[in-house]
């Protein structure tokens, strides 16, 4: 019985990833009218997800602000969950650290340099500064955030990360600023002396006892060495943070490579349905320096309320702006078809009792009509759907310019978030189709998700938080670049019903709120990144018109100059 169970919902992951790549895809039952309401004004999730035992930070670090929102758990109790998470962090990131900097002696750089991979380092970090601020914000904001008038704390020369055994004697250096009696415990006193230096003037008593209260974690009425190093740790941590945006913002506007040295590069990346062998070899690339957006953007947690959608897109109603409702056309074709061949299946079953003669016939018409036009459609159905998809593409004179900018907005999406791009080939209209994978490693098995789900209940094979934040970029990238363009988008319902699929795989089931709040990060960083990447984004738009391969296209994307901050401010500005 195991067995079977275990292989019925293999076939079923099967059919949903099989479906992915068919012309159509209609959306799920998650909202009345396909899509409407998947940005519902649910401004929170009440989630728990604990990660699996052992899981590697990178994968952990997605499930802390689900964690601390498990009911039932006191102030107390949070708290602690969240120090033991922010420790294993600090743990796996040392260890980490520690590999980074043999290899970096191995090369003969200096230890105290910027990773290569720069974006990866800030998505790690990100996480853990969320959590810091949970913990620590009263010594960030008074410390760290704040245009202070002293650096009490010798904070002022940090930006870059530091090796451990330097970070302690910075703690240890800060320690003795603050303990003026030589003590080796902080007292209130000594503490407000800090802070009178930091803000220039004397801190108010409520802004003291937050202060006071966040480091005093025991509760004796003293800071100990043990607790000032915990909160001067995660003071650096954030001044490492801002240090490695900085490095991120100056090694995009350096020059790029030649699009002719690209394409070299490309040259040995079987880009189309290479799956994880295309995966491995661009991050190969990536390190050596011959590409530099490859899984380049920075896609992280965040809580994207309707308020702070509509503040940075201005989607003030993205069900039609961004075209969520389908048509009628295609509401006919799947939903009314579907129920009228219900009830002719019903009408047929019971026209054999006592009606009368007249009803009987009616019924019975009713119903072999209802089947034979469901039937029709299910073996019709691909020419029908390609019919319905690609007619307004071909009627509205902006139709070819629309589809562009959506399949190239999911290309741009897949690429900058490091997932293959299986196929871009013509459709049912003769139009091209970008086709993306679920995952970094490619398409499923039937064997891997059947070991997967005997194993560990498929959290192996499943998606991690991580992979879930990039499709959802994705799937939102084609519609937010013909949102700019136009004011509105159409076609959203496919790209929801995308989504809706791919997340099918992920480790553990996900409530209708939490999807909801997927699908506006979504939004928000694929605004953000198109942004960025403007001036790229129109040459890659240009390129897929005129039908060039896969490599020209990427080519044109690595080889563009990056788009000033100006222009994205001004952009901004201007849709607001």
């Amino acid at each position: 019985m195991v067995c079977l169970s275990q292989a019925l919902r293999v076939c079923i992951l099967l059919l949903v990833q099989a479906n992915l790549c068919s012309g159509f895809v209609f959306p799920c039952r998650s909202s009345p009218g396909g899509c409407t309401n998947v940005f519902g004004k649910r401004r929170s999730i009440n989630v728990c997800r604990t990660p699996p035992a052992g899981a590697s930070f990178r994968e952990r670090r997605s499930s802390f602000a689900l964690m601390m929102k498990g009911e039932g758990d006191d102030e107390q109790g949070k708290m602690k969950k969240l120090r033991k998470l922010a420790a294993d962090a600090r743990s796996a990131m040392s260890q980490a650290d520690d590999a980074a900097a043999r290899a970096a002696a191995l090369r003969g750089s200096g230890e105290e340099s910027f990773p290569s991979d720069i974006a990866g380092e800030i998505r790690t970090r990100s996480m853990l500064r969320n959590v810091s601020q949970t913990l620590y914000g009263s010594w960030l904001r008074v410390f760290v955030r704040t245009e202070n008038v002293g650096d009490p704390l010798g904070l002022g020369t940090y930006d870059a990360p530091i090796a451990e055994g330097k970070r302690r004697k910075v703690i240890e250096e800060a320690f003795k600023r603050l303990d003026k009696d030589g003590s080796g415990y902080l007292d209130r006193t000594e503490l407000a002396a800090g802070i009178r230096v930091a803000l220039g003037k004397d801190p108010d008593p409520e802004m003291l006892e937050r202060v006071w209260r966040e480091a005093d974690v025991n509760k004796d009425g003293v800071i100990a060495t043990d607790e000032f190093s915990e909160a001067m740790t995660v003071l650096l941590e954030d001044r490492e943070y801002e240090g490695l945006v900085k490095e991120a913002q100056r090694r995009q506007l350096q020059p790029r490579r030649p699009e002719d040295q690209v394409l070299a590069s490309l040259g040995e990346v079987e880009l189309l349905n290479g799956g994880a062998d295309a995966t491995k070899a661009l991050d190969r690339l990536r390190e050596r320096g011959e590409i530099s957006l490859w899984n380049s953007a920075v896609v992280t947690y965040e809580n994207v309320t309707t308020d702070r959608l509509v503040a940075v897109t201005n989607l003030t109603a993205p069900d039609d702006q961004l075209g969520l409702k389908p048509g009628k056309l295609m509401y006919i074709r799947h939903v009314v078809i579907r129920r009228a061949a219900f009830v002719g299946f019903v009408c047929l079953c019971v026209s054999g009792s006592v009606f009368p003669l007249m009803l009987k016939k009616a019924m019975a018409l009713f119903g072999v009509v209802a089947l034979a036009l469901h039937l029709a459609t299910l073996v019709f159905a691909n020419s029908i759907d390609g019919y319905l998809q690609y007619r307004p593409v071909r009627k509205d004179k902006d139709g070819e310019d629309r589809w562009a900018r959506r399949q190239v907005g999911r290309l741009l999406g897949a690429y900058l978030c490091g997932i293959p791009v299986q196929a871009l080939a013509k459709a049912n209209g003769g139009l091209r189709e970008v086709t993306v994978y679920g995952r970094r490693e490619g398409a499923w098995n039937y064997r891997e998700l059947q070991d997967s789900i005997a194993r560990d209940g498929f959290l192996s094979a499943g998606l991690s938080m991580d992979q879930v934040y990039r499709q959802c970029v994705v799937q939102m990238m084609g519609l937010v670049a013909e949102y700019l363009k136009y004011g509105k988008a159409t076609e959203g319902y496919r790209h929801m019903a995308l989504l809706e699929r791919n997340l099918a795989f992920v480790q553990k089931p996900l409530s209708r709120g939490h999807r909801q709040m997927l699908a506006r990060l979504g939004l928000v960083v694929a605004y953000r990144l198109l942004l960025e990447h403007q001036n790229a984004f129109e040459e890659m738009v240009e390129r897929f018109k005129r039908k060039e391969k896969l490599p020209e296209i990427i080519a044109a994307l690595e080889s563009a100059p990056p788009t000033p901050r100006g222009m994205i401010a001004g952009a901004n500005a201007v849709r607001k």
